[in-house]
């Protein structure tokens, strides 16, 4: 039971940190000139979210997993505009 409460610890200190580097990833974002410079900062932002959710699906917190921001599939048709490759992160998120 330890455990588990230490692993639940974990999974909330990472999931601030992700958090607190989304929030700068996003201003820069809407700052981006350039395509390749929005797409690695929204593939930042996408990996800091597809990790949080295979962490809480490894914790079994099944609420969590199956949240999905509404603005995904909107920030993931923007993202196929910028780059092909970006599609990719975007279908991950997806599963």
């Amino acid at each position: 039971m330890g455990e588990d409460r230490e692993l639940i610890e974990m999974f909330i200190e990472e999931t601030r940190e992700r958090l607190e580097a989304i929030e700068p990833a996003l201003v820069e974002l809407e700052r981006a000139e350039s395509a390749a410079e929005k797409e690695r900062l929204l593939n930042d932002v996408f990996r800091h979210l597809h990790s949080t959710k295979g962490s809480a699906g490894y914790l079994n917190l099944t609420d969590l997993v199956a949240l999905r921001p509404n603005s995904w599939p909107t920030s993931c048709a923007r993202a196929r505009q910028l780059s092909p490759s970006t599609s990719t992160s975007c279908s991950r998120l997806s599963r």
